[in-house]
């Protein structure tokens, strides 16, 4: 039996397996023997097992470490591609950034260009207004609708237009800042992903083997449902800086429009401004020759004023100015008359029918004043009192002697001649008080007329000053403040 398990212990050998305990008689040399023969053959098969996979490890570490390198050498490569692209688009979005804040502040100073001219029409509103409203004062007939006020109404209008103008330009402005400032906000967003990209992208460049900064990440080698694709990054970048470059188009053009809209707005204001004061000036000087026409109608010498002046004052060779004088009564018409002449008129009226006339000055003693018509009026009324009164004694003589005669007795009673010329006499005297009477009638009436065109024409004289002192004095140095063509361009 002990044959047969040798035997079948040397084909059936398990290795390691003990028969220690299954029998309890001692083993044979021979399967001492054998037992060490097995063992040893076990420990060869394991040596060479082992070199066999020692050499498969080796092998598989060798080309996990050059796969290994390889791709991370192909992922370095890569996140420094990356970072080239971010370094481009960042650049891009850098030049656009300044671009569009460059654009943001010249939109802002033409901005503030709009406000300061819209701040200096205040001005011409404020003279206009007020001369519209001194204008009001004016009474009687010179409270006219004339060219003044209707250039004054006109400026009115234009300057609520241009108001109306630049505070829509002012309002387009604002809109135009608040979307390229929006747009600056992406860019700057994007700029900062890309800041913010750069810094991590370089850092995992930069990240070596040896460094010390590594760990595991369990999950982080996974596809992220919100991950854009390259196409889509770039693209997003793209699409803000055109989004940008389109709103620094229509700012520049906005820009354009503001600087042709200021040098319009000003050349309507000032041309206005010629206007109004060319108006002023000629309402001023007509309503001064208008004046000087009242006075001169209030002082101008009658045909027979001018006869006694010559009566009085002109002999001999002078006597050839008389003729001129009759020529010329109505010579104290002015309107064709030059500026100063006129005012040499409103100074001295004596010299000024001299300038008119053409009557040498030395004609007319300082002694002399012109007599107008009311003094030659109350000159004939008291003339013709006096001539009234003259004819009482020629009258009581004539009627008395006819009283007396008529006590002649009998056939004394005669009419005879002496009769007949003295009931003539009373007749003749009786008609010539008569006349008298009714021309002194007469000349109180054109007296009183007199006097009363007298006080209207005084009335109308202050009209005049009066208005002329409004429009002189009152509006037209108020127009001295009117800004300049600069200012109400917005510039200071």
């Amino acid at each position: 039996m002990s044959s047969e398990n040798a035997g079948g212990d040397s084909t059936t050998y398990q290795g390691g397996i003990s028969t220690i305990g299954l029998r309890s008689a001692k083993y044979t040399p021979a399967e001492w023997m054998q037992y060490h023969e097995s063992m040893c053959g076990q420990a060869a098969y394991e040596r060479g097992v082992a070199d066999r996979n020692k050499q498969s490890s080796s092998d598989a570490i060798k080309t996990t470490e050059a796969v290994t390198d390889k791709i991370q050498a192909d992922s370095t490569k890569r996140i420094k591609e990356r970072l080239h692209d971010i370094l481009f688009w960042k650049q891009e979005l850098e030049r656009e950034i300044c671009d569009i804040t460059s654009e943001i502040q010249s939109l802002i100073g033409e901005k503030r260009r709009l406000e300061r001219a819209l701040l200096e029409t205040e001005f011409p509103l404020l003279i206009a207004t007020e001369n519209l409203n001194i204008r009001d004062c004016r009474r009687g007939i010179d409270k006219v609708a004339d060219k003044v006020e209707f250039e004054l109404l006109k400026e009115l209008d234009i300057i609520q237009n241009v108001q109306e103008l630049l505070k829509k330009a002012i309002g387009q402005a604002e809109n135009q800042i608040a979307q390229e400032r929006s747009v600056k906000e992406l860019l700057e967003m994007n700029w900062s992903d890309k800041m913010e990209d750069e810094e991590l992208d370089t850092r995992a460049g930069n990240l070596t083997n040896g460094c010390t900064n590594k760990q595991f990440y369990s999950g982080v080698a996974l596809f992220h449902d919100n991950m854009s694709t390259p196409e889509s990054w770039a693209a997003a970048a793209h699409d803000i800086i055109r989004q940008s470059e389109t709103e620094r188009i229509a700012s520049q053009d906005l820009r354009s429009l503001i600087g042709n809209l200021l040098t319009d707005t000003s050349r309507d204001l000032r041309t206005q401004y010629d206007n109004v004061l060319r108006a002023f000036k000629e309402n001023v000087d007509n309503l001064t020759i208008a004046k000087v026409r009242l006075e001169c109608e209030l002082q101008k010498a009658t045909q027979k004023l001018a006869s006694k002046i010559c009566v009085c004052f002109v002999c001999g060779p002078d006597a050839a100015h008389y003729q001129k004088l009759l020529d010329k009564q109505s010579a104290c018409d002015i309107t064709n008359l030059p500026q100063n002449r006129a005012n040499r008129f409103l100074v001295d009226p004596l010299q000024g029918l001299s300038l008119i006339l053409g009557i040498p000055e030395n004609l007319y003693p300082s002694r002399f004043l012109v007599v107008d018509e009311i003094s030659l009026q109350e000159r004939s009324i008291a003339e013709l009192r006096e001539a009234i009164r003259a004819k009482d004694d020629p009258l009581k003589v004539a009627q008395t002697r006819l009283h007396i005669r008529n006590f002649r007795p009998n056939m004394e009673l005669c009419k005879d001649p002496a009769m007949s010329c003295l009931v003539s006499e009373v007749d003749v005297l009786t008609q010539s008080l008569d006349e008298l009477l009714n021309q002194a009638a007469m000349t109180e009436n054109k007296l009183k007329d007199l006097h009363d065109r007298q006080m209207e024409l005084e009335k109308e004289i202050e009209l005049k000053k009066e208005t002329i002192y409004i429009d002189e004095i009152q509006c037209l140095p108020k127009r001295r403040i009117y800004p300049s063509a600069l200012r109400l361009q917005g510039f200071n």
